[in-house]
């Protein structure tokens, strides 16, 4: 027998989307059956998602993706990954320690989460080609997100590189796009 829906109050005008993290198979699978969408980490499950929405019968155009970005942008990035790279550490640690990632050890150094591939550093110029790259090949991608501030790191350090982001990646990115989209191709 099944319960009856959780009260929610005061009923909202739309109803939430349920939005499903997941890396294992089987979660993303879970994800692509249950969720409105996908909540990917570090973009490297949105085939497998994709792949398990057409398995459960639905489209692939079907899908929703919500791609988080474990990324730092900066002028220079490798200066700033030197700067707050322990914070990095400290929250990775924490995941593993939680299980997130499975049965791993945690890392002893910042710069084995880069070696890793667990977090990434580009420059603006090379954020505005990655996500360029990333939103062209996956159109189910209705959002991007990135770590605003890491744990222990101050305000003005986090809110420096939503700045640039902002500023500088965000425009760069929604121009290339605009003008990928205006050019004929041919038929």
């Amino acid at each position: 027998m099944r319960k009856p829906a959780l009260p929610v109050t005061p009923t909202p005008e739309t109803t939430p989307d349920l939005l499903v993290g997941a890396m294992a198979d089987p979660a993303i699978e879970r994800a692509a059956r249950i969720g409105d969408g996908f909540l990917s980490t570090q973009n490297a499950h949105h085939a497998s998602y994709l792949d398990a929405l057409e398995r459960l019968g639905r489209s692939r155009d079907d899908g929703r993706i919500f791609a988080g970005q474990w990324t730092i942008i900066a002028d220079d990035p490798e200066r700033e990954w030197s700067r707050i790279g322990a914070h990095a550490l400290y929250q990775i640690n924490k995941y593993i320690e939680m299980g997130a990632f499975g049965p791993i050890p945690q890392f002893t150094e910042p710069d084995q989460l880069v070696e890793a591939g667990s977090f990434t550093l580009w420059d603006p110029a090379t954020a505005v080609d990655e996500l360029t790259t990333l939103l062209t090949a996956t159109p189910q991608i209705e959002d991007v997100h990135f770590w605003a501030q890491l744990p222990g790191e101050s305000i003005d350090s986090g809110s420096a590189r939503i700045e640039l982001l902002a500023g500088t990646v965000v425009p760069g990115v929604r121009a290339r796009l605009a003008a990928r989209s205006s050019v004929e191709v041919p038929a």
